[in-house]
């Protein structure tokens, strides 16, 4: 907005407001020979004037004079660079709230929404009255056959008798009675007769319907008598035949070396031969195993044959254990256990003279085993001893 409406005030102190028309050409701002400064045309300051005086004060503001009316509003000019955005001011006090506009246009339906899951179904309706009876339908169709009766209970069957020769035939039992028809099936409601028709022509003879079910058995008859019992045939030998006892010198009475004869040891020191009394079942001494001794023997035997083992044993000591076992072996040395006797600690006797007798028998050997390995393993605490005497093992 044009800060001097009316012309720069330091031009204007030099002229008198006179009409354009009155000055012609002396108004050029480059004309300073055409008037005095005090001239009818005079309007620049470069005017013949003389030097410019010291400015005088400023004198008092005069009042401010009528707004002039509003200039037309200029062509928008091109918008400037986008400045950097200010600092976001304080929030200002809320407004009051302006007056509720006029209401809209009602907007057009939306789209249907999806359909709700449905409610709970409703508590059953009383029963309706019941309806006029209708007429009578047709004939319906005959029932089906009702099921044959039950079958009659069967006889017992006689004991049999031992066999022997076989004896005559008996005679065939008379035949069981027929069991009861089942009951007929309910016939279906008679419907309304039809006026009758004239009577037709004699049809041809339908074909012959087809066999009913076969009847329930009959019971059996009784059991014929039984034929006399056949001699009693030769008795066949046996596919394991005993062959006494197996052992070599199970009554532990022989030592070499300080080992049983017949016997092996895992150490020749874990073994004695005692003759004390009360330390040997029978005869004149038995085999003492210290901790760790295992004392083995192994027999030629039959496969496919079951075997026994039996021993005496007692503790000197309460923490005494001893495990008995049967290995079976093939040509090839493969091992099949066979029996384990296992004798735990305490629960062994210990008192003199006071020998437990122990006894097992083997599971079937296999048909190529040729060698029974039969082991006893002592597990003892300090000094404490095992007494094995009168080992026996044989055939089944």
């Amino acid at each position: 907005m044009n800060q001097y409406p009316y012309g720069n005030p330091e031009r204007e102190m030099y002229h008198h407001h006179r009409p354009d028309e009155d000055c012609g050409n002396q108004w050029s701002d480059n004309d300073c020979s055409c008037q005095q400064p005090d001239g009818p045309c005079c309007r620049t300051r470069c005017c013949c004037r003389g030097a410019t005086g010291a400015t005088g004060p400023r004198g008092p503001r005069g009042p401010m004079g009528p707004t002039g009316a509003t200039g037309a509003t200029g062509v928008t000019g091109p918008f400037g660079p986008q400045g950097n955005p200010g600092a976001t001011g304080p929030t200002g006090v809320t407004g009051a709230t302006g007056a509720t506009g006029a209401t809209g246009a009602t907007g057009e339906t939306g789209a249907t929404g999806a359909t709700g899951p449905a409610g709970e179904t409703g508590a059953t309706g009383a029963t309706g009255a019941t309806g006029a009876t209708g007429p009578a339908g047709e004939t319906g169709a005959t029932g089906a056959t009702g099921p044959a009766g039950e079958t009659g209970a069967t006889g017992e069957t006689g004991a049999t008798g031992a066999t022997g020769a076989t004896g005559p035939t008996g005679e065939t039992g008379a035949t069981g009675a027929t069991g009861a028809a089942g009951e007929t099936g309910a016939t279906g409601a008679t419907g309304a007769t039809g006026a009758a028709g004239e009577t037709g022509a004699t049809g041809a003879t339908g074909a012959t319907g087809p066999a009913g079910e076969t009847g329930a058995t009959g019971a059996t008859g009784a059991t014929g008598a039984t034929g006399a019992t056949g001699a009693t045939g030769a008795t066949g030998a046996s596919a394991c035949p005993s062959r006494g006892e197996m052992t070599e010198n199970g009554s532990m009475e022989v030592f070499s070396g300080g080992i049983p004869a017949g016997w092996t040891i895992n150490d020749a020191s874990l073994i004695e031969q005692t003759s004390i009394p009360g330390d040997v079942h029978s005869g004149e001494s038995s085999a003492l195993l210290y901790n760790g001794a295992i004392l083995s023997q192994d027999i030629s035997l039959e496969g496919g044959c079951y075997y026994e083992l039996s021993f005496y044993a007692r503790g000197n000591g309460a923490q005494v254990q001893l495990i008995a076992t049967v290995t079976f072996l093939d040509e090839e040395n493969n091992e099949t256990e066979g029996l384990t006797i296992l004798i735990r600690a305490q629960d062994m006797p210990t008192g003199n003279r006071d020998f437990a007798y122990y006894r097992g028998i083997t599971f079937m050997a296999p048909t190529d085993a040729t060698i029974a390995r039969i082991s006893f393993a002592a597990t003892t605490v300090g000094n404490q001893t095992v007494n094995l005497d009168d080992v026996s093992f044989s055939m089944d």
